[in-house]
């Protein structure tokens, strides 16, 4: 069985002053009716490249997918999100840029 492979596409919340909450939400289209986890990560602004240790973690394994309960920035600049989808017996895994 050839399996689909779906794109995930994310919306992060506004962010704002240090203490704001972030959160982000997260998109599956062209799947065959996906199942299974996204797991978002969040990365300090200083890793611009997302490779470090993320500063928070985030799993949901239904659709609409979403972080909860977020994250208390705690320091200034343009903080980085990433979803990864797992995948399932239909559906590829997919990654957020």
């Amino acid at each position: 069985m050839n399996r689909a492979s779906p794109t995930i596409s994310t919306t992060p919340s506004t962010g704002g002053p240090i203490g704001t909450v972030l959160n982000d939400t997260a998109t599956l289209t062209g799947g065959i009716t996906p199942t299974g986890n996204v797991t978002f990560k969040l990365f300090a602004p200083s890793d611009t490249l997302c490779v470090g240790a993320p500063a928070y973690t985030s799993v949901d394994a239904t659709s609409p997918y979403a972080t909860t309960p977020g994250f208390t920035s705690n320091a200034s600049g343009i903080w980085h999100w990433t979803a990864d989808y797992a995948g399932d017996a239909n559906n590829n895994p997919a990654s957020s840029g």
